[in-house]
């Protein structure tokens, strides 16, 4: 089984939390659940540059990397 990993995907919403959509995703990655949800607390303050009235962060699994295929050349 491939490891998991969370990231914490920021989103910009209307008064009321109406009509989210995700504005950026912060380059770090953790590895459990909790680890994430415990950096949202610290990391969303410091979203302060997004203009919409109401700004919110969940983590989510971070999509996992696709094997690299190596070609080898046909003689």
């Amino acid at each position: 089984m491939l490891p998991i990993a969370f990231m914490i995907v920021v989103f910009g919403c209307g008064d009321a939390g109406a009509g989210c959509e995700a504005v950026r995703t912060l380059p770090a990655s953790y590895a459990s659940l909790s680890a994430c949800n415990a950096a949202v607390q610290i990391e969303l303050p410091r979203q302060n540059d997004i203009e919409y009235p109401v700004v919110a962060a969940r983590c989510r699994a971070a999509p996992l990397q696709a094997p690299i295929q190596i070609a080898s050349a046909g003689r």
